[in-house]
């Protein structure tokens, strides 16, 4: 769940993915697309912070962090 102060890390290493496509199959808001080869968020404020995306990619490529985490990576 999201709330108002909830913050998003998202990250993809463009060292690892492969536009597989199995990020944007799982993502439940439907807010990931490949473009150019790579895992696009297209609307950090829907995320849902489910972290399907992150476990579905199976080259690891996708990192996600919520709450104070997140605010550490920006």
């Amino acid at each position: 769940m999201t709330n108002d102060t909830a913050t998003v890390f998202f990250k993809v290493d463009e060292n690892l993915c492969i536009g597989c496509g199995l990020c944007v199959d799982d993502c439940r808001m439907k807010i990931l697309e490949i473009q150019d080869g790579l895992c696009l968020m297209t609307d950090a404020e829907k995320c849902i912070e489910c972290g399907n995306c992150e476990r579905a990619c199976t080259n690891k490529a996708i990192t996600i962090k919520v709450g104070a985490a997140a605010k550490r990576q920006l």
